[in-house]
């Protein structure tokens, strides 16, 4: 995860940062091993459009890329 701050006074306070707006995208596979086990891999793309400005700070949040390997199964 990648998070720029802009542009920052001598003080802040980021207890309540704001909110603002982004994309996710998600692409994966779920393979049914049997019925109760499950093998699957994922993975999501998130980016914010806009930038947080509060506190005498900006903040956006961008290039955040995860990848999921996962196992389930049922007992």
């Amino acid at each position: 995860m990648r998070s720029n701050i802009n542009s920052l006074s001598d003080k802040f306070n980021t207890k309540s940062g704001g909110v603002n707006f982004g994309y996710n995208i998600t692409l994966g596979m779920e393979y049914n091993i049997t019925q109760n086990t499950t093998f699957l891999i994922h993975s999501n793309i998130m980016n914010e459009l806009n930038a947080i400005k509060k506190n005498g700070y900006e903040q956006k949040q961008t290039e955040i890329v995860i990848f999921n390997i996962g196992f389930s199964t049922k007992f």
